[in-house]
């Protein structure tokens, strides 16, 4: 990975053909269009995820680029403006990248584009309507291949062209404003793989023509206002059913046992009733995440977990289930999170469910379990990876005996401070979510680089996770509570809120100054994110109310769990030797890292007592 700022002049070469500067986070500068004037071979220029500055006004260089067929600008750092102005653009351009770059129209020189077929114009500020001729981007499908990838997702479009992309194989338009019925059109698309319009205001029915494409992969409708019923006749191609939180009635729908290939289904927070057929059974060798949470589902558990070689995740809270718990789960050995709470389930503590040695949140609160708490005695150790377990509101009676909680040995790893103390968390009436790997991923590394005060890593994951270039810094100071100059700042004990007058005052004229940031910022945000930074307040609440006291230390051991998870998660990608080492390198860096910072610490806190 290469740093510092890029000198674009000595790469003004007219025999030059392909510039390559991408995912090096870390390289600035500027550059000035008219360096690319005596690029005139230049065919791919690739400069994503890095920490450029300044403007590039997008007519003048595609007009100077005039055999330009590859452009991805994609969070590289660089605004993106176009005066709209019709100049030469090369027809023969393929793919074209700016996403994260503060673009705010659609701009007219793509209508030039006819063998166009990667747009990902994701992350910006265009706002309205898309244009009519956009359809003509890509040209006719039939003449040549036609645009196949199209990405615009958040933004704050209201409302779309009528589409004659048939050739698209994914299409992304999640996170706008968009309102008004499906769009017809996109049933024609007989190449479509991967649709994504969730979190708009989409309404009316879903057309059973789109949910029964052959080639559908992955379908996404989550978080509008679409109701009715969901369609019979749905493909059996799809590896992903999401139609979360809408108001979609009916009964589960029968054809959903034959997708054979399914991997994960949401249809959670919606008004779906009757009972959970047997026939799900048969999607338990296949299933990863199954979500009929929030719904009016009744009747009992079906016992069809014998085969579920793969399932991840269960959630089925908040219906009206009844009976016991399916003794068949005892054979989900991947299980990870199993929700079961606010329901009418009944019958004793599943003491059997301590065999599952991955799972990691059990939530049987708010039902009508009764009789003892207890773990088997045959079992060596018990729900040894829990971390989250709600019982409450329920009929249990007994004791609590200390050897219950000897056995969850991943809550005492993970609540252990320096000094050996273990602490108790109480998450009460909360919600459970199965992070996407990314988001997760994206996530820890945003908190390791904030406890660190690491500005580019956590400019670098604000973006990742949607905050956008123009308020990744405001991103940041909602998540600590402190300003930009004091997120940056490596002293240790810089995200330290003292708790006093001062800082209410100052985090009171944040507040009231940046308002409609905050409101942009927060509709931009994916919405586990949002339920993220309600945990987050909640936690710190806590904190606060516990220690009495600024806990400089409860950010140590963030960075240090977040940093865990990371090295986990390249470990996992690591294939050789080679890149094992270097990992592990890494690992002994940040534990040495953290160390020091804890020393400081105690250095610090020393001097404090000292003074008093």
């Amino acid at each position: 990975m290469f740093s510092g700022n890029v000198p674009f002049e000595s790469f003004a070469l007219p025999s030059l053909q392909l510039l390559d500067l991408s995912n090096n986070n870390q390289l600035g500068g500027q550059i000035d269009v008219q360096t690319f004037r005596q690029l005139t071979n230049l065919t791919a220029l690739y400069l994503s995820f890095n920490n450029f500055s300044g403007e590039l006004e997008l007519d003048t260089l595609l007009s100077s680029l005039t055999n330009l067929e590859f452009l991805d600008l994609s969070y590289s750092g660089f605004s993106v403006t176009t005066k709209n102005a019709y100049h030469y653009v090369n027809p023969g351009f393929w793919l074209l990248k700016l996403a994260s770059c503060k673009l705010k129209v659609f701009p007219k020189s793509f209508r030039a584009m006819k063998q166009l077929q990667d747009l990902d114009l994701s992350s910006n500020e265009i706002h309205g309507q898309i244009p009519h001729w956009a359809g003509e981007i890509g040209g006719t499908y039939g003449l040549g291949f036609g645009l196949q990838y199209l990405n615009l997702s958040h933004n704050f479009i209201t409302g779309l062209p009528q589409f004659q992309w048939y050739g698209l194989s994914d299409l992304y338009l999640q996170s706008n404003l968009i309102q008004g019925p499906f769009p017809l059109s996109i049933c024609n698309m007989s190449n479509l793989s991967n649709l994504d319009m969730s979190n708009n205001s989409f309404g009316e029915v879903i057309p059973e023509c789109v949910i029964s494409i052959n080639t559908l992969s992955t379908i996404d409708l989550g978080t509008n206002n679409f109701h009715g019923t969901i369609p019979k006749n749905i493909s059996s191609s799809l590896q992903v059913l999401n139609v979360k939180s809408n108001k979609i009635v009916g009964l589960f729908p029968r054809s959903v046992c034959n997708m054979s290939n399914l991997q994960s289904l949401d249809m959670s927070s919606n008004s779906i009733g009757g009972v959970i057929p047997e026939c799900v059974g048969s999607l338990m060798t296949t299933l990863s995440v199954i979500d009929l949470g929030t719904n009016n589902f009744h009747g009992t558990i079906p016992n069809v977990f014998n085969e579920c070689r793969y399932l991840d995740g269960l959630i089925l809270n908040g219906n009206q289930l009844e009976g016991e718990v399916p003794h068949s789960l005892s054979k989900c050995q991947y299980l990870r999170v199993l929700d079961l709470g606010n329901n009418k389930l009944s019958g004793t503590f599943p003491e059997w469910l301590g065999g599952l040695s991955k799972l990691q949140v059990l939530v049987l609160k708010s039902n009508n379990f009764h009789g003892p708490i207890e773990t088997s005695t045959a079992m060596e150790l018990p729900f040894y990876s829990l971390q989250v377990l709600d019982l409450s509101h329920n009929w249990f009676v007994g004791k609590l005996t200390g050897i219950c909680f000897q056995n969850f040995k991943a809550m005492q790893n993970m609540l252990f401070t320096g000094r050996r103390k273990p602490q108790l968390v109480l998450l009460d009436h909360g919600l459970y979510k199965v992070l996407d790997n990314s988001i997760r991923t994206s996530y820890a590394a945003l908190w390791k680089a904030l406890v660190l005060a690491d500005a580019n890593g956590i400019k670098e994951n604000c973006l990742k996770l949607g905050a956008g270039e123009d308020l990744y810094a405001l991103f940041a100071g909602i998540l600590t509570m402190r300003p930009w100059n004091r997120v940056i700042d490596p002293a240790v004990d810089h995200l330290a809120i003292q708790g006093n007058a001062s800082d209410h005052s100052e985090l009171q004229m944040y507040a009231s100054l940046y308002i409609p940031q905050i409101t942009e910022l927060l509709h931009k945000l994916p919405h586990v994110i949002l339920l993220m930074l309600k945990t987050n307040d909640c936690l710190r609440s806590v904190n606060n109310l516990l220690i009495k006291r600024p806990s400089v230390e409860s950010f140590i051991i963030i960075g240090r769990v977040s940093s865990e998870a990371l090295i986990e998660e390249k470990l996992s990608h690591a294939k050789s030797l080679f890149s094992l080492l270097h990992v592990w390198l890494e690992e002994i860096s940040l534990e040495v890292r953290f160390l020091i910072m804890q020393v400081a610490l105690w250095i610090l806190q020393f001097h404090t007592a000292l003074a008093l």
